[in-house]
């Protein structure tokens, strides 16, 4: 309308960040500071319909409800994408009404889903980011009592078979070959250190001894001290990789030892999720909204990642 409004908030201090908002009657316009947009007829009257919509959509709509003891899950289920957390949105189920207030017969599904945070955020923005990532919360405790129960059974009925199973896969994950190479190469490397030691010694005896010049002995020094140092590389990367293998191990057995304190993995309880689950990594939806699949990866506590490949909806 071409009006500008000043002493329209405040602040009750400078260094506060909150905004209040003033009383009309202390607010200052100035008219015709610009050219005006819309004639302060329209104004009025969209202000009207605006109120007049908003009343209407207050007294025949049902509020949303929240619904309490929120799933055990909130906090451990993370987006593939972005890493953020996601957020549990829930709601129960109420009676579908038309725009008139009148009861159709219908039913709002109750609502239990999982969402990524980085998305809902963006949203607020007005600035896509990442992407929904929504899965149902019921379907990941389903996946993660399975997956449970799966390792239970494996655990319990052969014990040594799961440790070397689990420690096998845990190696082939990160190395790619067979302990028993792996220990190997890492004797070979340690054995080839001490030797190139001895080469340089040996090196500079010879010069002392006038057996080897000194362009010879500078030649070969820097061929073995090259050797070395890409073994010194090397080495600590080996050897990290075999003692976490050999930890696995006691990681193992702690994990067998947790689990025939749950025999009975019929309802997961939040003590459950604390004492197994480390966490869930949610990948986006592949497919149409009907149909699709969702690629689910769950990380227990002690033995990793277990493969829970794509639920299908």
């Amino acid at each position: 309308m071409g009006i500008t409004v000043n002493f329209k908030f405040n602040k009750p201090s400078y260094k506060s960040k909150e905004v209040i908002l003033n009383p009309e009657e202390k607010w200052e316009m100035i008219e015709g500071t610009h050219e005006a947009i819309i004639s302060p007829e329209l104004w009025h009257r969209v202000q009207e319909v605006q109120e007049a919509v908003t009343k209407s959509i207050s007294e025949t709509r049902t509020p949303t409800i929240k619904v309490e003891n929120r799933t055990p899950l909130e906090g451990y289920v993370v987006c593939a994408d972005c890493g953020e957390p996601m957020l549990n949105h829930r709601a129960r189920s109420y009676p579908r009404k038309n725009r008139k207030g009148e009861l159709t017969g219908g039913i709002i599904k109750p609502l239990d889903i999982f969402t990524c945070k980085t998305y809902v955020n963006s949203l607020k923005q007005h600035n896509p980011e990442c992407a929904r990532h929504a899965v149902h919360a019921q379907a990941l405790t389903e996946l993660v009592l399975e997956s449970l129960r799966g390792l239970a059974n494996d655990a319990m009925s052969n014990e040594s078979k799961f440790l070397s199973r689990l420690k096998s896969s845990n190696i082939r994950r990160e190395q790619g070959e067979s302990v028993q190479n792996l220990r190997k190469q890492v004797q070979k490397m340690r054995k080839r250190h001490a030797e190139l030691d001895d080469l340089i010694q040996g090196a500079y005896e010879a010069n002392f001894k006038g057996m080897l010049t000194d362009e010879r002995l500078a030649t070969l020094t820097a061929k073995y001290e090259a050797e070395q140092e890409q073994l010194e590389n090397e080495l600590p990367v080996l050897e990290t990789q075999l003692k976490e293998w050999e930890n696995s191990l006691s990681d193992g057995k702690a994990f067998l030892k947790l689990v025939r304190r749950y025999a009975d993995f019929s309802e997961l309880t939040p003590e459950i999720v604390e004492t197994f689950l480390e966490k869930i990594v949610v990948h986006d939806r592949i497919g149409d909204r009907k149909h699709y699949t969702q690629d689910i990866e769950i990380y227990f506590n002690f033995i990793g990642k277990v493969e829970v490949m794509g639920g299908e909806s």
